[in-house]
């Protein structure tokens, strides 16, 4: 495997996910094996080839050389980090059309794209007629950048709520119930970069069984 320069003697952090055929993503070594036999109930085929998703790099310094603080640098899917996600409403970016967006933004960028926003468009995506490219052949503008499916939504104060057997997210339709079942059937159709997982939010003042 390929190495960046300026890296530090110990190997980088990599993140591995079978992204292409919908699977969650896992962590591996950089010398661990590139097979990754997933449950196919679990939205992939057993014995899935894994490619790296996050590595994380450190400059080489000298011996003498005095500790530096600065950002934690990397490479999310070919992305440089630190960076930032596209907030999208319904699958487009919010105030500037998606034309204008590629016009002012590098390419690829990282739209973030609430499960809640999704869920209502599961069936529009699985009956278009590019369903095999997920939310791209839906949203054709997402095409050439990363999509995240985050399980809360920053548009919402609250977005996310608990105390059941499952956390639930609020859509346009009411609040759904969206376990790690769903999320996985979701992302089948979807075929997204990234998920998150499933995960309750509270605010600051809930008590502490919570």
């Amino acid at each position: 495997r390929p190495r960046l320069a300026q890296v530090s003697a110990a190997p980088p952090l990599v993140v591995s996910s079978a992204r292409s055929l919908g699977a969650p993503a896992v962590e591996a070594m950089p010398d661990a094996t590139p097979e990754a036999s997933v449950d196919a109930d679990a939205g992939a085929a057993v014995g899935a080839v894994t490619t790296p998703i996050f590595k994380l790099f450190a400059p080489e310094l000298a011996a003498d050389a005095e500790p530096s603080a600065g950002p934690r640098v990397g490479e999310l899917l070919g992305v440089p980090t630190p960076g930032f996600t596209v907030l999208t409403a319904r699958g487009f970016p919010l105030h500037l059309r998606p034309e204008a967006m590629n016009a002012v933004l590098e390419a690829p960028h990282i739209n973030q794209l609430p499960v809640g926003d999704l869920l209502i468009r599961t069936d529009s995506v699985a009956q278009c007629p590019k369903s095999s490219e997920g939310c791209r052949g839906f949203w054709p503008h997402l095409q050439g950048h990363l999509s995240y499916g985050s399980f809360r939504n920053p548009r919402d104060k609250a977005s996310v709520h608990g105390g059941d057997a499952v956390c639930s997210v609020e859509t346009k339709g009411g609040r759904r119930k969206v376990g790690p079942k769903e999320l996985l059937e979701l992302q089948k159709v979807m075929r997204l970069d990234l998920v998150a997982a499933p995960a309750e939010e509270g605010p600051l003042d809930t008590s502490g069984h919570r």
